[in-house]
């Protein structure tokens, strides 16, 4: 055979083998599974794989946080707190109730943070139910700091502040420092709204006692609205008690005139 008619043959032979050759050099890039690739260059896969490591650390974390924290015990003052799994104020404060007996002075203790929290009108309410079943003395301040708060009532039930004034006015009839505390809610202009003013006004006239009505007296005279010192007039009114009658009808002397236009066309005296 002649060296020109060889020159093909060669040539075909040369090519097939640098497409061998190629094909062998390409086949682990390929083909390798990853974690060949991951033993050649760690780096490849290190930033997923820390990633995945912080994650699952992460998780781990919020189970056990979550088994390790007491069902029955609340933080007070996280704002972002999620209502108790209770669906009602009577299971809230039963709840609250059981907290109190593990750690004794532990309601007391929060009640400030837990009223001034954004949560839930009923979690505040059963608190301040919860803390007056424990002590009621305890709780007296708390209930006329309450008066104050400008919560939204709940989809079932009354505000937080109409609570707190309701409960004082059933305390105030047989609780002398619960009366004062009717009082100083009823003309307290800058914190308290209104219409609960008018309220208290009319409660503490219906039960204070002779020296109380004297400090009534005393707080009517700066007082500019007229439905509550007419709601005055009408508690008053009602009273039949004899050992203060005679600070009634002082008193009464006084309010009647004012307050008649008022009266004439309101004859309840509410607002």
């Amino acid at each position: 055979m002649s060296s020109t008619s060889s020159l093909p043959v060669l040539l075909l032979a040369l090519g097939a083998s640098v497409v061998g050759l190629c094909w062998w050099s390409l086949a682990p890039i390929s083909h390798a599974p990853a974690a060949e690739i991951a033993q050649l260059d760690p780096a490849a896969v290190a930033p997923l794989a820390a990633a995945e490591r912080a994650q699952a650390g992460l998780d781990l974390g919020r189970t056990r946080s979550a088994q390790q924290r007491p069902a029955t015990e609340p933080t007070a003052g996280s704002p972002g707190l999620e209502a108790p799994p209770a669906s009602s104020e009577r299971g809230l404060r039963g709840e609250y109730l059981a907290l109190e007996a593990a750690k004794p002075g532990y309601l007391a203790a929060h009640t400030r943070e837990w009223l001034e929290a954004r949560r839930p009108a009923a979690e505040k309410v059963a608190w301040l139910q919860a803390l007056h079943e424990q002590d009621a003395a305890a709780a007296l301040p708390w209930m006329e700091y309450a008066c104050g708060l400008d919560d939204p009532a709940s989809a079932h039930g009354e505000s937080v502040a109409a609570f707190a004034l309701g409960s004082l006015a059933r305390q105030g009839a047989r609780d002398a420092a619960a009366r004062d505390a009717l009082g100083r809610v009823a003309f307290d202009t800058e914190l308290v709204d209104v219409t609960l003013r008018r309220r208290a006004a009319a409660s503490f006239a219906s039960q204070a006692d002779a020296a109380q009505l004297q400090t009534l007296a005393q707080a009517l005279l700066r007082e500019q609205d007229e439905s509550l010192r007419a709601g005055v007039v009408v508690a008053l009114e009602a009273r039949i008690d004899p050992q203060s009658q005679l600070a009634v009808d002082r008193l009464l002397a006084w309010l009647r005139p004012a307050s008649a236009a008022f009266l004439a066309r309101r004859t309840d005296g509410e607002p």
